[in-house]
């Protein structure tokens, strides 16, 4: 999971050290605004080959966590 932690850590502004960042944190208090938010759904999806991400269930998306489950959900389908 870090790999998913460090592609999230890039899009937080100002930049953050991956220690720093908690399954609770919430996106938006990252700095990580709707285009950097877009970018690292984009970025996520490319890293795990994978449409995780559906378009009805992004605006869900609200925290670390959040995108964390998705992935581990999506995971454990295949």
């Amino acid at each position: 999971m870090n790999d998913i932690l460090e592609l999230i850590v890039a899009k937080t502004k100002p930049l953050r050290d991956i220690e720093s960042i908690n399954k609770e944190d919430e996106l938006g208090a990252l700095g990580i605004d709707s285009l950097n938010f877009l970018l690292l759904i984009l970025d996520l999806e490319a890293h795990t080959q994978q449409n995780i991400f559906k378009p009805e269930n992004i605006a869900e998306l609200k925290t670390v966590g959040d995108i964390l489950s998705k992935i581990e959900h999506c995971k454990s389908e295949e």
